[in-house]
């Protein structure tokens, strides 16, 4: 799983290098990027349920990711994605700068939203957390509230173009403190 991410982050990094940018390598690029959500059968022993924090039971990670997918966004262009993976890459350092994950989300979801769309944020987000829940990594984590910060920075994000403002934003953000049930 690791290295189809790996094939896939430097797949992106290749698209720029190329010079006639044709829709082989944008297919290619897709096609690396949906085997990323390939499961390994046993990936469920290495993640933790959000809820519970032990790791998940079989049963329960299938019927978590049945009802993450089902709430899937519309999935937008590859290139609306390119743009969102370099608007990333060119924010984390300004993100990781945040006291906490929360307000990180916030951030480069409304650094994404500024740079494509809502759409393109609100996708990114979900994809995020839908990585975590299939990564089988027990350092990332799953977590809805990830999401739900996501979407409240893009939100933010839609109504200026200001850096900073998302910045300003997403210092002051406070997540909800309910969590969000699948």
């Amino acid at each position: 799983m690791v290295i189809f991410l790996q094939i896939a982050r430097r797949s992106v990094a290749l698209v720029g290098r190329f010079q006639h940018k044709g829709p082989m390598i944008i297919l290619a690029l897709h096609f690396i990027l949906s085997l990323t959500h390939a499961q390994e059968a046993s990936c469920w022993q290495e993640e933790r349920n959000p809820y519970t924090k032990a790791i998940y039971t079989e049963d329960q990670w299938y019927e978590h990711i049945d009802a993450w997918n089902a709430f899937q966004p519309a999935e937008p262009s590859l290139w609306s994605l390119f743009w969102a993976h370099q608007t990333y890459k060119q924010e984390l350092d300004t993100a990781n700068s945040l006291k906490n994950d929360k307000k990180k989300h916030c951030y480069i979801g409304c650094r994404i939203a500024q740079t494509t769309s809502l759409e393109v944020s609100t996708y990114v987000g979900w994809l995020k957390e839908s990585e975590d829940i299939t990564d089988c990594d027990r350092k990332t984590f799953f977590e809805m509230l990830d999401y739900q910060s996501t979407v409240d920075g893009a939100l933010q994000g839609t109504t200026e173009s200001d850096a900073q403002m998302c910045y300003d934003f997403c210092e002051a953000y406070k997540a909800p403190k309910n969590r969000i049930e699948l």
